[in-house]
């Protein structure tokens, strides 16, 4: 009896502490999803800013230069259209060296 009493206790650690390894792991994975979603909805926000801004200095660009640009007309549908971030970022960089391009263009 004393035997299967020992070897009903041993199958009860082992099987704690694979349940205990499972758990933690299990945690673990989800501190990197929270992780990651919260790394997305940062370069979410960050992109909503920069596009803001760049839509704000397009309008005083084409006030003052009386000009549009194709690369501007696509910024303009990025809130209509369905875009990924690296897509939107793409366009956003786009824009912003149209503008750079345009101000160094006007100074000079």
């Amino acid at each position: 009896m004393p035997v299967v009493v020992i070897v009903l206790l041993i199958a009860i650690i082992i099987l704690c502490s694979i349940g205990i390894v499972f758990i933690n792991c299990y945690n673990k994975i989800n501190k990197a999803l929270l992780k990651i979603n919260d790394a997305e909805i940062s370069i979410d926000e960050d992109l909503r800013n920069m596009y803001d801004l760049v839509i704000k200095a397009i309008n005083i660009i084409e006030k003052s230069i009386k000009t549009e640009n194709k690369i501007f007309k696509e910024l303009r549908n990025v809130k209509s259209d369905e875009y990924s971030n690296f897509e939107i970022n793409r366009i956003l960089n786009s824009a912003y060296n149209e503008i750079l391009k345009r101000l160094m263009g006007r100074s000079l």
